[in-house]
């Protein structure tokens, strides 16, 4: 017997998203191309995400249903990948939104521009902010700063081949994917357009000393990582460090992307030394 395989699979990791799963789930089964699979991750809820998936798979065909423990979003989208069948992943977290021709969209730009990453434009909501972020793409940015969002069209054989996202990483797991997929060659495409929807939570929005420290962490490993990468497209501690004693002298923040707030911060607490010589950059 011969099994079809889907276009697209769409990756969902829930936790605890009864709120807004159910929304969620709708916008996709109200794309305009119809060929894909959902496959729902559900990382240990303790409320009625888990129920409330297996109510919707009653009128859903396309949704496949997985749970594990509890191991957090990156833990449960890798896990929700290897079940995966499609062509292409696109990975779409349990409170946010594709617009009804996004898959459509997305399809037909990876096999117009053999591209093997597309992405597009997304607008906010969920609080008072509705704007709406303009993500081109540019090498040189995406060495600085993640400037391709997790919810990005991406051929599955690509994924696999890359070995899927660093276990290393608690944070910024798909920037350093998308760096080492581009490394190897991987054609990126980029829609002018909205075509996601990122739900700004109210109920998610301190950031904890713990996050920022994870965050120092991460874009020390990537940049280590794939020093010589950035080495070849002329970007060294030399380089950002130049850079970073400019904007001070000019007064400009520059924390407004990650790797340069980390080289910049790594000279002043003696903790972020710590993370300086563990990855070997002095």
């Amino acid at each position: 017997m011969i099994t079809h395989s889907p276009v697209v699979s769409i990756i969902t990791p829930c936790y605890n998203s009864t709120k807004y799963v159910h929304e969620t789930l709708s916008s996709l089964s109200a794309q305009t191309f119809t060929d894909f699979e959902i496959i729902a991750m559900d990382d240990g809820s303790s409320d009625d995400t888990l129920a409330i998936l297996q109510a919707y798979a009653q009128h859903e065909p396309r949704l496949k249903i997985y749970t594990q423990s509890n191991q957090g979003q990156a833990g449960a989208r890798q896990n929700a990948i290897a079940h995966a069948t499609g062509e292409y992943l696109l990975c779409v977290d349990s409170d946010d939104k594709l617009s009804p021709n996004a898959l459509e969209k997305f399809v037909q730009a990876a096999r117009t521009h053999q591209a093997d990453i597309v992405s597009s434009n997304h607008q906010l909501f969920g609080r008072k902010s509705t704007s709406i972020i303009h993500m081109s793409f540019n090498l040189k940015r995406l060495l600085w700063v993640n400037c391709i969002l997790m919810t990005a069209l991406l051929r599955r054989d690509k994924f696999i081949a890359a070995g899927g996202f660093d276990a290393n990483l608690r944070c910024f797991e798909d920037w350093e994917l998308w760096i080492n997929l581009i490394k190897h060659g991987a054609k990126v495409h980029h829609i002018p357009e909205v075509l996601f929807f990122y739900r700004q939570r109210e109920d998610l929005t301190s950031v904890t000393d713990t996050t920022t420290q994870y965050e120092n962490e991460a874009t020390a490993y990537i940049y280590n990582k794939h020093r010589q990468f950035y080495s070849e497209q002329g970007i060294n501690l030399y380089y950002v460090f130049h850079d970073a004693y400019s904007c001070y002298e000019k007064k400009r923040s520059h924390y407004a992307n990650p790797l340069r707030r980390w080289f910049y911060k790594t000279f002043k607490p003696k903790k972020y030394q710590q993370i300086y010589a563990r990855y070997d950059l002095l």
